[in-house]
């Protein structure tokens, strides 16, 4: 039987207070995460780099233009 896989397309840009809270949920329940950081300085990125191939699949720039 093939298992379902679902991966999700986050936008942040200085949400870590809220990542910190719900990205343990989503790697728990399997979802696969492809995030686009906006020029995060917070502490956002590091905390999706240290999920690398943890459920976390690619960290991607989009720089924030206001």
């Amino acid at each position: 039987m093939n298992e379902l896989r679902c991966t999700a397309v986050l936008t942040c840009r200085n949400e870590r207070q809220i990542l910190e809270r719900l990205l343990p949920h989503w790697l728990a329940e399997g979802l696969e995460l492809c995030v686009i950081d906006h020029s995060s300085n917070d502490g956002s990125r590091e905390l999706m780099e240290a999920n690398l191939g943890s459920g976390v699949l690619q960290i991607m720039d989009l720089p924030w233009l206001g």
